[in-house]
């Protein structure tokens, strides 16, 4: 119910409405920036795509995931949740699972968003090159969510220890 609430949450921000705005935008651009080099147009989408993924999810992971524990403490509803029958453990591991959810979902989407702009540029601007790969943009995208998951696990790690809200930053 933790990871539920932490999902919430961060779904409710209207900084994560922003990054999708954002997402949105740069994959709007992505079939205006093959056309500039038709000749390797595939790849140039593609690198756009899972750039714009990963940034965007790095920005996630700096918004929220290294403030989501010290944004508890400084509202004072971390005291709310440890005097429940749940050890502080739990707490720390359902709001990563939480944190995890709103990453692997809005990977996933962004993901599905930026095919649907590589297939866009490919089909309305007749790009050339080699067939992408597959396999290796999706086994790109399970490695940048995991990439993802360990920058939240560290921000984590920094962020049960500190008093500060810019250490884990």
């Amino acid at each position: 119910s933790l990871a539920y609430l932490t999902f919430r949450g961060a779904i409710r921000e209207r900084t994560f409405h922003v990054l999708f705005l954002l997402a949105l935008f740069l994959f709007f651009v992505t079939p205006f920036l093959t056309a500039v080099a038709p000749r390797q147009g595939i790849q140039v989408a593609l690198d756009f795509i899972m750039s714009t993924v990963s940034f965007i999810g790095l920005i996630l992971v700096v918004f929220f995931g290294s403030n989501l524990i010290t944004k508890d403490i400084d509202n004072k509803t971390i005291y709310s949740m440890i005097t429940k029958p749940i050890s502080r453990s739990h707490y720390v591991f359902g709001r990563f699972l939480g944190m995890a959810l709103v990453l692997f979902i809005s990977s996933l989407l962004l993901t599905a968003l930026g095919l649907i702009s590589f297939y866009v540029s490919v089909k309305f601007f007749n790009q050339l090159g080699e067939n992408p790969n597959w396999f290796l943009f999706g086994m790109n995208s399970l490695f940048s969510l995991e990439m993802l998951l360990l920058l939240v696990s560290v921000s984590f790690l920094i962020s049960s220890v500190s008093t500060s809200s810019f250490l884990p930053l």
